[in-house]
């Protein structure tokens, strides 16, 4: 039985998620979780932020968000102070620790274009970047609940 264009595309991508979690996995402390290291990227490209932003931000439960937290508290990858216009909140903010692990992990993303780019033309390259924009975008849509037109 020949496969469906569908088949193949569930395929690739699983094949390629894979691939991109074995590089991820290379460089984490293997103790940052998927949703701690959601968190850290938020904070580490958009600043400071209290928990309820990130919470809606990232799609996770405030009680999650708040787990998370802690933990990366205990792991020196953020640093936390109180909000001085409320003082029952905190404002969370990246750590020089969270920097030097997020910027390690900047270098493997570029280990990783450079690896794509070295079996790509030029033009196919511009061809996949479009194409997987189109792709994470739709996929965030569907997580936030915005309906794909």
């Amino acid at each position: 039985m020949l496969e469906t264009n569908k088949d193949n595309l569930e395929k690739a991508l699983t094949l390629l998620q894979c691939e991109l979690v074995a590089a991820r996995n290379k460089i984490n402390p293997k103790r940052v979780t998927w949703n701690q290291y959601d968190i850290l990227e938020n904070l580490y490209l958009y600043g400071s932020k209290l928990p309820a932003i990130l919470s809606s931000e990232l799609g996770q439960s405030r009680s999650t968000i708040s787990k998370n937290l802690k933990i990366l508290k205990d792991y020196n990858y953020i640093l936390q102070q109180k909000n001085e216009q409320d003082g029952r909140e905190v404002i969370t903010q990246i750590s020089d620790s969270g920097v030097k692990l997020m910027k390690e992990i900047e270098n493997s993303h570029v280990e990783i274009a450079e690896t794509a780019a070295s079996v790509l033309s030029p033009r196919e390259q511009e061809i996949f970047s479009q194409l997987c924009m189109k792709v994470s975008n739709a996929l965030y849509e569907n997580r936030k609940g915005v309906k794909n037109e």
